[in-house]
């Protein structure tokens, strides 16, 4: 029973990653450096500010790739995302939020893992410790701007 379980989940795990490789270079070539939200109907991906929270994930799906597949393509992509979403932390601004982890997680912390990145580390912790600092010990975390 184990083996064939086994079996059905590799297959089935092939299945998604070729269907990721046959979808994301399609992808890269239409959003190119947009920061993406979604697509609309016309199949045309939109471009956000990337202080908002969904910033970090198509830059994750592109380390997930290299990891996956050792496509240099998708690490060229993804390489500089961490430093961009850095500038919020530079720039004087209201809009650093709770989201900060979904943010520099899938970019700064990837990119680290994978590249051994002392910068991309800086980053990831430099995020860690916004979020930290947003504890509450009374027991509620700020998860907004008040």
């Amino acid at each position: 029973m184990a083996e064939a379980e086994s079996a059905v989940t590799t297959t089935y795990w092939q299945e998604v990653m070729q269907k990721l490789e046959n979808k994301l270079p399609e992808m890269k070539k239409n959003i190119g450096e947009k920061c993406p939200h979604f697509a609309g109907d016309d199949g045309k991906y939109d471009n956000i500010n990337t202080d908002w929270w969904v910033s970090g994930f198509w830059p994750g799906m592109l380390w997930v790739m290299y990891d996956m597949t050792g496509g240099e393509s998708y690490r060229e992509a993804a390489l500089s995302w961490d430093e961009t979403l850095e500038q919020w932390f530079i720039r004087p601004t209201g809009e650093l939020h709770h989201d900060v982890g979904f943010q520099f997680l899938s970019t700064a912390v990837i990119k680290h893992t994978i590249t051994g990145d002392e910068d991309a580390l800086r980053r990831g912790l430099e995020a860690a410790n916004f979020l930290a600092g947003r504890y509450n010990p009374a027991g509620q975390i700020h998860s907004c701007v008040e």
